[in-house]
């Protein structure tokens, strides 16, 4: 069972494309509110067949990141986790001009989000696995 998530902040950063062996990915960093009004940075990763969605957006602007929580253990190194926020949409509104983009790659179908219906699957770890696009090697951060 798939669970999606979302978070809202600003752009404080878009990150070149990485490529590690055949995989190319590309992060954008959203800036919210921490606990006590500290500020956060965090990093969601739009992988090669989204990272196209990242076009549009401007450091600055206010986003909304739909994405999916990834993880696996090393298998070269047991005991040692990866985690991934794999974004797959990012909704854009442009601070000061009042516009907004809803931004995904193309031939992207629409998944509904039960996070924000409220259908969330309470008591239960929320698990994913991984998508088949990925490729097998340990050099991955995820």
């Amino acid at each position: 069972m798939e669970q999606k998530y979302s978070v809202t902040g600003a752009v404080y950063r878009i990150l070149n494309p990485e490529t590690r062996g055949r995989f190319t990915s590309r992060k954008l960093v959203l800036e919210i509110e921490g606990f006590k009004d500290r500020k956060e940075h965090i990093c969601l990763e739009f992988s090669e067949r989204n990272m196209d969605a990242l076009d549009s957006v401007r450091e600055g602007d206010t986003a909304t990141v739909h994405f999916e929580l990834r993880g696996r253990e090393s298998q070269s190194k047991p005991g040692m986790f990866f985690t991934n926020l794999a974004a797959w949409r990012i909704e854009v509104e442009r601070n000061g001009s009042g516009n907004s983009s809803t931004s995904a790659p193309r031939n992207y179908q629409q998944r509904k989000d039960p996070m924000a219906s409220g259908q969330r699957d309470r008591g239960r770890f929320p698990t994913t696995g991984l998508t088949g696009d990925e490729p097998d090697s340990d050099d991955l951060p995820f």
